[in-house]
């Protein structure tokens, strides 16, 4: 009887610390499950994140886009009016030019002009000169100046190239957002071993 006594008391203290390391168990897992129930909404902020992002980078690229469309219009409308101005400029020049050239200096036009007087026909000279100085000097201008158009059109070029260029700023969230996702992925795999 004894025996039995002892084999009970034996059993049942078995069952008491049987019990104890169940419950010990289911608190455990409740706690492995809460930190499991936690990453999981960490992980899914995370790929919100991530997509709020991708939404946000397809928004920027299509506004670029649509601004890259307009501004080169717009310089080309810009070059062409300075152009036409300059050449209202130069027409305007040659214009004066040929009206004063067709002003009559003496009456009687076919006669020389050199030896009856001598004065004016050297300040016709010098006119003359003048005028077609100026109209090598304007020709100049007009060289440099398609000359500058040309290396302004190709710095806009250029730096609308750079400008395209994804900046340091996104590559670097991108990148922070790779590495949050990558450790998020590891502690979700230690926890799903440990369960």
């Amino acid at each position: 009887m004894e025996q039995v006594v002892r084999e009970r008391d034996n059993l049942g203290k078995q069952l008491l610390r049987r019990n104890d390391e169940r419950a010990l168990l289911y608190e455990k897992i409740r706690i492995q499950n809460a930190v499991l129930s936690k990453g999981d909404f960490h992980y899914g902020q995370r790929l919100e994140d991530i997509r709020l992002l991708k939404v946000e980078i397809r928004r920027l690229r299509s506004k670029r886009s649509l601004l890259d469309k307009s501004i080169p219009n717009t310089e080309e409308l810009r070059q062409e009016l300075f152009h036409l101005q300059r050449e209202l400029l130069r027409e305007r020049t040659r214009n004066s030019i040929l009206e004063e050239q067709l002003k009559p200096i003496n009456i009687h036009r076919w006669r020389r002009l050199e030896g009856s007087d001598p004065g004016k026909y050297e300040l016709i000279q010098k006119i003359q000169s003048l005028q077609k100085r100026l109209i090598a000097k304007t020709q100049e201008l007009e060289e440099s100046e398609l000359l500058l158009q040309e290396k302004e059109k190709l710095y806009v070029d250029l730096k609308r190239v750079l400008t395209r260029q994804p900046g340091p700023e996104v590559a670097e969230q991108l990148q922070q957002c790779r590495w949050t996702l990558r450790d998020r992925t590891k502690k979700l795999k230690v926890l799903s071993t440990m369960v």
